[in-house]
């Protein structure tokens, strides 16, 4: 078994390692490695090339986040939703996906409507982030969904915050950035 260091003859730099056992073609300009170069290849400055240049891996950039990543990890967070305490009621888990966010308005909407013709019993009827069907007085499906409403603006708010103040830390996705 034979390790190869290919490299750009211009600078020297390693370009990537290649072990025979694994790759079937190694591309050119390359050098056979011994086995304590191929053991120290990261480790340290190799000299492989004809010129005597020393070769050393690219360094990758450093993780530079940018607005999408912050987007990502928002619509994580609003999908893994959280429970609200609804007024009278009790906990209740609510998901945050837009089409659960949709449904909650529309919800939320019929209520007022049954608030609006004097309903005040439990009517309506919300399936919960846990899938367990609960049966909300229309003051209680309002409540739900403010606090709902008022939990994504808090996520939202905190992504803005994230992205308004480059540049973005790189544990952006970490609980201390987040409602």
């Amino acid at each position: 078994m034979a390790r190869y260091a290919n490299y750009d003859p211009a600078d020297g730099r390693i370009i990537g390692f290649y072990d025979d056992a694994i790759h079937a073609e190694i591309p050119e300009p390359r050098r056979e490695l011994s086995d304590a170069e191929w053991e120290n290849r990261f480790d340290k400055r190799l000299d492989l090339s004809a010129e005597g240049l020393p070769l050393v891996p690219e360094e990758a950039p450093a993780f530079q986040p940018e607005g999408a990543h912050v987007d990502a990890e928002r619509d994580r967070r609003l999908a893994l939703g959280l429970t609200v305490q609804v007024e009278g009621y009790g906990p209740v888990p609510v998901q945050g996906r837009q089409a659960d966010q949709i449904n909650l308005l529309a919800l939320k909407d019929g209520a007022r409507d049954l608030v609006a013709a004097g309903i005040t019993d439990p009517s309506i009827e919300f399936r919960d982030g846990a899938n367990v069907l609960h049966i909300l007085t229309p003051a209680q499906m309002i409540d739900l969904a403010n606090k709902g409403k008022a939990a994504a603006a808090e996520i939202y708010a905190a992504a803005w915050a994230l992205k308004d103040n480059p540049p973005i830390p790189a544990d952006y996705a970490a609980d201390a950035y987040w409602p």
